[in-house]
């Protein structure tokens, strides 16, 4: 009995070596190579996408004819959704967030992207003066008292001041600032938080405040300033640090930074890491701290310049390539000091930024770009295009007796 148990465990050992064996063969076959055509297809559909991206990229009949019938970005006159808006009916147009704006005598009336009012506010402006940042949109008066603060499609908040109203700025979290001409000072500024509650006020008794702007993290604001009391205009930039202005708005400016004479200060805007784009008549400069480095220089060819793209600024020049043709060319440069170009088939009449969206006016036919250079959508039209407005994901393309929505 004993005897056959232990002949039972050893044939069980030997059964056992036998598996571990047959595992170890298993594992330690070569693995199948696989078929030659498998190999080649793979290869070839490799090869292939590489060549769509670069035809794609650097091949302008073939972007086209991509664009129009496999990505389906080209869209019509008379074929989206429209607001039926006279310009005999409106003061003014605008956008913010994703409304358009259309101000009339006594209201202030927003539209979404699908042609829907969508709020009607009862602000009387003859002469308005606007800005707006994401989901903030602040009016006022141009040489009046008033100013109003729009979010989310009711005035946040109403508020009168002592001096006329020459500049409005509102940044993305709500704060803004009103410049003011008083008798007694060339220009006043208010910085008014979110609520209404006015934060500090500075005074500027020997130059007039062209621009203000207001750092994303609220921290900072930049006042664009020109002296014209000698023999040619001073422009100048200054920071002033907004938790030194609330005790002491007199000694509250960390940093000032002036233009060659003649050089005039024309807008500024900060982006997302404290840098302050600036735009000048004959330049335009990023200050980032102690540092304020010249990042692009007009020359006769400059036909549009804007600082307000995120964290981009951009130039279009008028290039000639023939004795009969010419383009334009977009120089697309980040704050890092990285440009991308972009170059169109015929010269621009007008341009348009918001966010991350260019959009290039040929007349009847509107290009949709984004800030790395590439076609969003492409809008044709029978008649002359007046005016875009852009915002969210969608621009409202302005005719003389409606506005035509396009989605992008």
């Amino acid at each position: 009995m004993i005897k056959l148990l232990r002949g039972e465990i050893l044939l069980k050992k030997k059964k056992d070596t036998k598996k571990k064996s047959n595992l170890f063969i298993f594992f330690a076959k070569p693995k199948k190579k696989l078929p030659k055509l498998k190999i080649f297809i793979g290869l070839f559909i490799i090869l292939l996408f590489v060549a769509v991206i670069l035809l794609y990229r650097f091949n302008s009949p073939s972007q086209e004819f991509m664009d129009k019938y496999l990505f389906r970005k080209d869209v019509a006159q008379d074929s989206l959704p429209y607001i039926d808006a006279s310009a005999d009916t409106y003061i003014a147009l605008s956008s913010f967030d994703k409304y358009i704006v259309v101000i009339n005598k006594s209201s202030v009336d927003g539209y979404t992207a699908s042609s829907k009012k969508s709020f009607s506010l009862n602000i009387a402006v003859n002469n308005p003066i606007m800005n707006s940042n994401g989901r903030f949109f602040i009016i006022g008066e141009l040489n009046g008292q008033t100013a109003y603060l729009i979010s989310n499609e009711n005035i946040t908040w109403q508020k009168s001041f002592d001096g006329q109203i020459t500049s409005i700025y509102v940044n993305k979290n709500g704060y803004s600032t009103i410049v003011l001409s008083q008798t007694s000072y060339k220009s006043v500024i208010i910085m008014v938080d979110p609520s209404g509650k006015e934060v500090f006020t500075t005074y500027l008794a020997n130059t007039v405040a062209l621009n203000t702007c207001i750092s994303n993290d609220n921290k900072y604001l930049a006042i664009a300033e020109v002296d014209t009391d000698g023999a040619s205009a001073k422009s100048s930039v200054k920071i002033v640090s907004v938790e030194k202005a609330k005790s002491d708005p007199t000694n509250s400016v960390v940093n000032t930074f002036s233009a060659d004479p003649g050089n005039i200060i024309v807008q500024i805007e900060y982006n997302d890491k404290n840098k302050v784009a600036c735009l000048y008549s004959d330049n335009i400069s990023i200050v980032n701290g102690d540092q304020n480095n010249v990042v692009y220089t007009t020359n006769s060819n400059t036909s549009f310049l804007d600082v307000r793209l995120n964290n981009n600024i951009l130039a279009a020049e008028d290039v000639s390539s023939g004795i009969f043709s010419s383009y334009t060319k977009l120089k697309i440069i980040n704050m890092d000091n990285k440009e991308t170009d972009y170059n169109s088939e015929s010269i621009a009449k007008s341009i348009y930024t918001n966010n991350d969206t260019i959009a290039m006016n040929f007349g009847t036919e509107v290009r949709f770009l984004n800030t790395s250079g590439w076609l969003i959508k492409k809008y044709s039209s029978k008649q002359e295009v007046q005016n875009i407005l852009l915002f969210n994901n969608a621009a409202g393309i302005v005719y003389r007796n409606k506005i035509e929505i396009v989605s992008l």
